[in-house]
């Protein structure tokens, strides 16, 4: 006979899903975009077909990923969990005192577990959400899942001690993957030619983190969520990715920047970022700067500085670490790096219990 709690706690978890199924048209359906047009263009989110810089297109969401079928049990579980918590008047106090550390230290792992679940499942999937968040904060959620994951990444880089940065790496990507260089093409926006980017064709040699992802050999409209394979991906840079001394990146509120050495495999002949063809490196790649159009999300999809400064070279089948992020030698063997990889995801993931 199915104990009471039990029975309690299904009925929890099955009204969440269905008032998340309720109000999915209300968070990402076409009619809020068409509605809510001229606010998103005020605001500089709606995307303009003539903008000349390289986005990603992808598919809009059309439900919440909690009701969506299809999702693994434990995504959807994590899903639900991370979406009651951004709608908590007692989280959102909280949370506006700047003070993370009022949760106990199991709810901030277990916190930091799930959002390393939905993410490596599908981070596509997981920006989209958490960007949609975004745009409904005023009159559906009270918090931003964007803001508030960053705190508890932070939190946890401090609370790691030695290996804190690698720690938060690993949560703060969307994308970790071993990955060959193809080609290098500049790009400029029209009217700022001073405001520039790479575009670059890799091969993906080695899924790290970031199971999901839409193929660069495939149209823009044709359906993102596929398994990886030996394939190709598009990702962007600009050679600020590299900075110089006494630059902020990324207005992080004055957070000091925590790498110091510039590796020189990447390093271009103005003293800035750079890659090149048949370069071979672990890159981190985050999803930003989301525009919409009615049926669509436009990202851009660029290595991230404060995620082990951008990439870590492979050469001759090792991983070389100038900064020290993962280890305290400037080189390891690809196996190795992995293993300790391994070891830290898996400290992650076992926190959700």
């Amino acid at each position: 006979m199915m104990n009471g709690r039990i029975r309690t706690a299904m009925a929890v978890v099955l009204l969440g899903l269905l008032m998340l199924a309720a109000d999915a048209t209300a968070q990402t359906g076409a009619e809020f975009r068409k509605k809510n047009r001229t606010r998103l263009a005020d605001s500089g989110r709606w995307y303009d077909p003539g903008m000349p810089a390289y986005r990603i297109q992808y598919p809009a969401l059309r439900e919440n990923p909690a009701a969506t079928v299809g999702i693994p049990r434990n995504i959807r579980g994590a899903y639900l969990y991370l979406d009651t918590l951004m709608r908590s008047p007692q989280v959102s106090r909280m949370f506006e005192k700047s003070d993370i550390r009022e949760m106990k230290p199991r709810s901030i792992s277990r916190l930091a577990s799930y959002l390393y679940l939905v993410n490596d499942f599908n981070p596509v999937l997981f920006s989209q959400y958490a960007d949609g968040i975004e745009l409904h904060q005023e009159d559906t959620y009270r918090i931003s899942l964007r803001r508030f994951s960053d705190a508890v990444y932070r939190h946890l880089r401090e609370e790691t001690g030695e290996r804190g940065d690698a720690f938060y790496s690993l949560l703060y990507a969307d994308y970790i993957l071993h990955v060959k260089v193809h080609t290098v093409e500049p790009s400029f926006d029209e009217g700022q030619l001073e405001t520039y980017f790479y575009r670059v064709t890799a091969e993906v040699v080695d899924t790290i983190k970031g199971r999901y992802f839409q193929p660069y050999e495939r149209p823009a409209l044709a359906e993102y969520v596929r398994p990886w394979g030996t394939s190709t991906i598009q990702f962007q840079y600009t050679p600020e990715n590299y900075l110089q001394n006494g630059e902020i990146a990324r207005e992080r509120d004055e957070e000091k920047f925590p790498y110091r050495h510039m590796d020189p495999a990447f390093i271009t002949g103005e003293g800035r970022f750079g890659m090149t063809p048949g370069q071979e490196a672990i890159i981190f790649l985050r999803h930003e700067d989301r525009l919409v159009d009615t049926d669509h999300d436009y990202y851009y999809l660029h290595l991230e500085p404060w995620a082990s400064y951008n990439a870590l070279p492979v050469v001759d089948g090792k991983v070389r670490d100038v900064n020290h992020i993962w280890s305290d030698s400037d080189l390891l063997s690809y196996g190795e790096w992995r293993s300790r990889f391994r070891s830290l995801r898996s400290r992650i993931v076992s926190a959700g219990g």
